[in-house]
């Protein structure tokens, strides 16, 4: 994945997790924001629950999503 196509920083994670939506499903959680604009564009971005995993298993979970996400 390029870095314009990943969400970054705390004001965008922020934002979509006040405005977006939520699909939750038996293994994942994912949630969108749609935004009208000029150019179409897919960004992404990855959160992993510090409560639920070490950081082994966090990082390698963040690195199969960036791969989906690429693909």
């Amino acid at each position: 994945m390029r870095r314009e196509g990943t969400l970054r920083g705390h004001e965008s994670f922020d934002r979509v997790f006040s405005e977006g939506r939520r699909v939750a499903g038996t293994l994942i959680h994912c949630m969108y924001l749609l935004e009208a604009s000029d150019q179409p564009s897919l960004r992404a971005g990855y959160a992993v629950s510090h409560a639920k995993y070490h950081a082994v298993r966090r990082n390698r979970l963040r690195r199969l999503m960036r791969e989906a996400f690429r693909l």
